[in-house]
Order: structure tokens, then sequence, then C-alpha cells
């Protein structure tokens, strides 16, 4: 039975994409009213616009992007849920691990291989992962020196 045993998210930090956000799109919508205003060239507009189309969509990226991020450990594997991808990860697939501190925030950054590929895991709790993942690698060693 796959009982879970943690679970983190980033709904916290989506909140701080949403206000710029807001206003870079309320700015795109005001942005061609006051460009006809004070008689801007249709190339200042242009180029204006794009810019502020573009900041605004970088910023809908983070917003939905860290509203999305999902991370469930169970018994069994790790399942990670992004905005365009879920990623299920056995226990007894991953070969090495390692993770530090991602910049001054809260979150520490887990690299993890696996069957030759890797994923980055985003976590507040990263004692609780690092012994999860140690007891792991400690399984899959035990049951490789049986198999043999």
């Amino acid at each position: 039975m796959n009982d879970i045993i943690l679970c983190d998210n980033m709904k916290k930090e989506s909140r701080i994409f949403l206000v710029p956000m807001i206003l870079f799109f309320v700015l795109a919508a005001l942005f061609p009213i006051v460009a006809i205003l004070k008689d801007f060239s249709v190339k200042a507009l242009i180029i204006g616009e794009l810019v502020i189309v573009l900041w605004a969509c970088l910023f809908l990226y983070g917003f939905l992007y860290t509203k999305k991020y999902n991370i469930t450990i169970t018994n069994e594997q790790i399942q990670l849920k992004t905005l365009f991808r879920t990623v299920l990860l056995n226990f007894s697939d991953i070969k090495e691990y390692s993770y530090k501190r991602y910049m001054k925030s809260v979150f520490y950054q887990f690299k993890i291989l696996y069957l030759d590929k890797k994923v980055l895991i985003n976590i507040r709790y990263y004692e609780a992962l690092d012994e999860i993942l140690k007891n792991a690698l400690l399984n899959n060693h035990k049951n490789l020196g049986q198999n043999e």
C-alpha cells in the first residue's frame, strides 16, 4: 500500500508572481492608449507593447509553474508534477543523488540520477528526503548483493 510520507508544493511562492503579472497585463492593455495620446511612432508602439507582453508572459509562466508544482513521496516512489510533465520515480531505480540549497530560498534542490536520467526536485524538507533517499539507496545495494 502506498502511504504518503511527505508532500510539498510551491503554492505560497506563486503569490510572488501574481501581482507583477497582473500589473504587466494591465500595462499592456493601457500602453496603446497612452502611446496614441502621446503620438508615439508605430515602431515604438510595437516594440513597447512587445516588451510589456513578454514580461507579462514571463510572470504568467512563473505563476503557473509554481502553482502546479507538487511533489508526493510514498513508500515506493516519488511523484513529481510540474506544469508540463509528471515524473514517477521508483526508489529501486535510484542510482545516486546530491543536494544543495537553492540560492537563498527555503528550498533545497535534489539532483537524482535514475535509469540513466536526471531529475531536479525542489523541496523544503531536505532532511526528511535525504533520510528517505539514503534508506532507499541502502536497500538498493542490499538487494543487488542478494541477487548476485
